[in-house]
């Protein structure tokens, strides 16, 4: 199914690109500082550790409406007290932007995409895992000629089996700068 997923926002990415070439607002880069919440659940147990990240994006505004993006980063390590664990993971993501505008320098936008990440844990936790996961969120741009600024919301891993009973949630707030070709 996420094979499947991947697939069709490719095929829809490349449609769209060869459809609007005389509208592209062109490609930006962005840095992202992440607060990452990691949960896990185990059976009989669940616990969460936060831990701060990073993520640098490279993306294609396609129009006003519609971007497209890829995004790669790192989690560091979250500590898990009361399972007695720790778990670090890098995230690379393929991601379509629906963007609102709200005025001349102000837009909401949601994220949809796939995500896969490599998470390796330790402690009571053992083992490597690399998962994809659909992932999701919103933010709010303010944006110049050129620099862009956001905040935002999203769920990169959305309760992703890495082990025998044991499931991964992985959720950002991030803060990025970015810069439009």
């Amino acid at each position: 199914m996420i094979k499947r997923i991947t697939q069709l926002m490719a095929a829809l990415a490349l449609c769209l690109a060869a459809a609007t070439p005389a509208l592209a607002d062109g490609m930006y880069v962005g840095a992202s500082v992440v607060s990452f919440d990691q949960s896990v659940t185990v059976p009989g147990a669940s616990d969460s550790g936060n831990s701060a990240g990073f993520m640098i994006q490279l993306g294609s505004d396609f129009n006003e409406y519609l971007a497209m993006e890829i995004r790669l980063g790192d989690t560091n390590t979250a500590h898990f007290s009361r399972i007695a664990a720790s778990q670090r993971a890098t995230l690379s993501s393929f991601l379509l932007r629906g963007k609102l505008p709200l005025n001349d320098n102000l837009r909401m936008y949601g994220v949809l995409g796939l995500t896969t990440g490599e998470a390796t844990p330790s402690g009571s936790l053992t083992g490597y895992a690399k998962r994809d996961s659909m992932s999701y969120g919103a933010g709010l741009q303010v944006h110049g000629v050129h620099w862009r600024g956001s905040i935002e919301w999203m769920r990169y891993w959305d309760k992703v089996n890495v082990g025998p009973g044991i499931d991964v949630t992985i959720d950002g707030i991030a803060a990025t700068v970015g810069y439009a070709f």
